[in-house]
């Protein structure tokens, strides 16, 4: 992504509120999906486990899935565009051997 403006400062403000809107979002609908499951569970007691509850409960947390999905996707954008803003915003080690990555990846 190239960038015209001269004033990186501005766009990291920018990139860094849509960061954190995307990650309130995500963590909005993941505990919207938990609410949904915990009254959908309720209601498939009550019901006797009826079909159509069973239905709705795939296809709404398909949606929500994919919802999910596609919040993650943007947030992992947003940040990608602001490490090419700033280098520094980066953050976290780096790793030269893909061994030293997969290590610190399983601790």
């Amino acid at each position: 992504m190239i960038f015209v403006d001269d004033r990186p400062d501005d766009i990291m403000e920018i990139l860094d509120s849509l960061i954190m809107v995307s990650d309130e979002r995500i963590e909005c609908h993941e505990r919207m999906s938990k609410w949904f499951r915990r009254i959908i569970k309720g209601a498939r007691r009550q019901s006797g486990k009826h079909n159509s509850l069973a239905d709705l409960d795939e296809r709404l947390f398909a949606v929500i899935g994919r919802e999910i999905d596609l919040r993650v996707e943007v947030s992992s954008e947003l940040r990608a565009m602001r490490a090419e803003v700033n280098p520094e915003a980066r953050g976290g080690p780096t790793f030269d051997q893909p061994g030293d990555l997969a290590r610190y990846l399983l601790n």
